[in-house]
């Protein structure tokens, strides 16, 4: 029996299982395969080079092959005519993006890095944008006025918007054009803007949105709360934001799933709300980024959010300033801890093993603490400093201590350490070395819920029967229950 015994929809299942790659193989195997394979292999089309484009529009212009454009779902179109020898060719090949997307008539996804270029060369593109009836995420990097006045003029329901400004650009005029949409956004990224209360549209407002992303924007969390009033993650890369408040007694969320600071001063990010899981980097101790020191505004910070998972990337000072304060006294409800130290040295790698056993001890009051890690980074490499006798008797004095302790992961650039820790009958915490890449590098922690990975590091105390108790087991995939 042949594969072309099957009968339809077997066969268009096999082949809906395929990657693009495979499919692009089996559609020139026979007629029948062809057709079966091109509605979806054309899903998805993505225009990276002029060289690419030109293939395309080779593609476009046979009338056998044409029949397929309908069938686009999503379209990237991002080239930019850089070649003397190309730019002037550039006009036509803009016109044939039109085209293109005039000719998707069920277009979901359209994404672009040089739209504002796109959209000088060809203003057709915009119309075309607009008579789209089933776009609902839209990506548009290089934006500037013409992109923001094509998006104002779009109607259809747009739920994800990924916005980066050409340059600088006011964050008035962008919420306005994205007012239409305001019972349809679920997720929004942008950019290069300036967004204040004193700019936002007076009536934008998007209680759809849950995921906020910003990029080397300027803002501030009433501003944030103002627009976003039901989001649940926010993510600030290199931002300022500004705050008038003297205190901590302003309104916010009324809680967050997730909170990633980088680069972003902590003193104007002041939220009071429970947060669930807390990312920030760098924290610098001295301020050498900011100018001021970070410590106190971090502390307030994890003392009212009460993170149930916290990861930190950290300089020597900042561990220097921490130890000043109890950390697992203000960490009592943490259930993981991310520590990354990032400037290793072989000058300062004695003092820094010295902080750690000190946090070590100190976690005697972290009561939930099942999980921690601490990875240690130089530049441009640090010494081996795994494994660590001193450090390994601190767990395991913590470990007889905190019954809640599962697992620690310690590694530096040249090593790393995976703790497996069980207990015997009398509740005694016994300490098992496993490799630490075959037991976590198939499960993210961080994007799975606390109690699954508890649920997972608890079934690594199960041991097969027949198999030895003292060795490691294979711990590439996760257990079936989880």
């Amino acid at each position: 029996m042949s594969l072309l015994d099957l009968s339809y929809d077997v066969l268009l299942h096999i082949l809906l299982r395929l990657d693009d790659r495979s499919l692009s193989v089996i559609v020139l195997v026979c007629h029948q395969l062809y057709h079966l394979g091109m509605p979806r292999l054309m899903r998805h089309v993505s225009i990276t080079s002029i060289r690419r484009l030109i293939q395309f529009c080779t593609f476009m212009d046979s009338e056998l092959s044409s029949q397929w454009l309908p069938h686009i779902r999503s379209l990237t179109a991002s080239f930019i005519p850089y070649l003397a020898e190309h730019q002037q060719h550039s006009r036509p090949w803009a016109a044939r993006v039109a085209i293109l997307v005039r000719t998707s008539l069920k277009l979901e996804t359209f994404a672009s890095d040089c739209i504002e270029e796109l959209l000088s060369l060809e203003p057709t593109i915009g119309d075309a944008l607009t008579e789209c009836r089933w776009l609902a995420r839209i990506y548009l990097l290089g934006a500037g006025n013409r992109a923001i006045e094509t998006l104002s003029r779009m109607t259809s329901p747009i739920c994800k918007v990924h916005l980066a400004a050409i340059q600088s650009l006011s964050g008035a005029d962008i919420f306005s054009a994205l007012t239409p949409f305001h019972s349809t956004l679920e997720y929004i990224h942008i950019a290069d803007f300036t967004l204040l209360s004193s700019d936002s549209h007076p009536r934008a407002r998007f209680p759809m949105v849950r995921n906020i992303s910003m990029f080397f924007c300027t803002s501030s969390v009433d501003t944030l709360l103002k627009l976003f009033p039901e989001a649940r993650s926010v993510w600030l890369y290199s931002c300022r934001m500004s705050s008038s408040a003297s205190n901590w007694e302003i309104p916010c969320w009324g809680s967050l799933e997730s909170l990633e600071l980088h680069g972003t001063d902590l003193s104007d990010v002041i939220l009071t709300c429970p947060i669930d899981n807390v990312i920030l980097s760098p924290l610098d101790g001295l301020g050498l980024l900011t100018g001021q020191s970070d410590t106190i505004p971090f502390l307030k910070l994890i003392k009212a959010a009460s993170p149930s998972n916290l990861e930190i990337r950290v300089t020597t000072a900042f561990i220097g300033e921490l130890l000043a304060y109890d950390l697992g006294c203000l960490i009592p409800q943490r259930e993981c801890l991310v520590l990354r130290i990032i400037d290793m040295d072989s000058q300062n790698a004695d003092y820094i093993m010295a902080c750690l056993e000190t946090l070590i001890t100190s976690f005697k009051s972290a009561s939930t603490l099942f999980y921690f890690q601490f990875s240690l980074s130089g530049i441009p490499a640090s010494p081996r400093l795994f494994p660590h006798k001193k450090l390994e008797a601190r767990i395991q004095t913590l470990a007889n201590i905190l019954p809640t302790l599962l697992a620690v992961f310690l590694n530096d650039d040249e090593s790393e350490e995976f703790w497996h820790i069980r207990r015997d009958a009398e509740g005694q915490a016994q300490m098992r070395h496993l490799p630490g890449k075959m037991c976590l590098a198939n499960y993210s922690f961080w994007h799975q819920a606390s109690t699954s990975f508890r649920e997972y590091l608890s079934s690594l105390s199960v041991e097969p029967e027949g198999r030895d108790t003292d060795s490691p087991l294979n711990l590439t995939q996760p257990q079936e229950s989880i």
